[in-house]
């Protein structure tokens, strides 16, 4: 029996559902109409699953992201043999599984298809998708990256960055028709290893220009609350003279300065309210 026609009634509705889900949305999907595409009777929905709410839900916990996982395992697999991989070496990994990897044509259109809909009309899917999928993939790009970037990076930035890389990965992945045309290339094995290679070079551009406009705003950040900070955290000369660029210290890990920093007038207990990382101007005598 193939996968299109399981034998198992409760497969053939998932199955069923999830192409149909993918074609039109959940809204416009009826419970007859899927019964009819798995060849079963009507209560069979209710039977298995509870309610056509249930039968969505389901589609991504035993569809989508299965299939989403294999992504993220082929990902990891491709780099098992790297002690210590390069940027551009995770960069091309994550390109190559999920414009290759594992999935099919067919399984790429419809998971992409499903999920932009689902976007569209964000339910519970959405977070079990985020929670099963793309914050384990945020935490292995995160720190398979983040060596090989500046010191001051914040995680915001970080983060706004790995959304960046996939964004342009997944666009080359669901456009593939528009690009074809507007390239005139069909988008065969060969165009997708060029589209790859630039897809690492734009990349590594991008990530090595924040990097150096990080270190340009760290060197640069001088003020009132630096200097203070540097006091408070064991520095009390009167006359300082400051070097030319502040270290970035973790006000989260670092014993010597956590609740040594003043909050700002009006703020309570708890975090500053600027960045986690807080810079530190080294100080010295006149």
């Amino acid at each position: 029996m193939t996968d299109s026609t399981p034998d198992n009634t409760r497969d053939r509705l998932l199955i069923q559902a999830e192409h149909l889900f993918s074609q039109k949305g959940f809204a416009a999907v009826s419970v007859r109409e899927i019964t009819s595409a798995a060849d079963t009777n009507l209560a069979a929905v209710n039977y298995h699953f509870g309610n056509k709410t249930n039968l969505y839900t389901s589609v991504f916990k035993e569809r989508w992201v299965p299939r989403a996982q294999g992504v993220r395992k082929f990902f990891k697999n491709s780099l098992s043999k790297k002690q210590t991989p390069e940027t551009a070496d995770v960069v091309r990994a994550i390109a190559t599984a999920f414009l290759g990897g594992t999935m099919t044509d067919d399984e790429r259109r419809c998971q992409i298809s499903l999920m932009q809909r689902e976007l569209a009309h964000p339910s519970e899917a959405v977070t079990i998708v985020v929670s099963e999928v793309i914050r384990p993939m945020h935490h292995d790009i995160r720190e398979l990256i983040l060596p090989a970037l500046s010191e001051d990076i914040s995680l915001e930035q970080l983060t706004l960055s790995i959304f960046s890389i996939i964004s342009m990965i997944l666009y080359f992945g669901f456009a593939q028709p528009v690009v074809s045309r507007v390239m005139e290339q069909e988008f065969d094995a060969q165009f997708k290893s060029r589209v790859i290679d630039h897809i690492v070079s734009f990349t590594m551009n991008g990530l090595n220009g924040i990097r150096k406009i990080e270190e340009k705003i760290a060197a640069e950040r001088i003020s009132a609350v630096d200097i203070m900070a540097a006091t408070l955290a064991g520095s009390r000369e009167s006359a300082l003279v400051l070097r030319p660029k502040p270290r970035i210290v973790d006000i989260n890990t670092n014993p010597s300065i956590q609740g040594r920093i003043p909050l700002p007038i009006g703020h309570g207990s708890g975090r500053p309210p600027w960045n986690r990382k807080m810079v530190i101007v080294p100080i010295k005598k006149m």
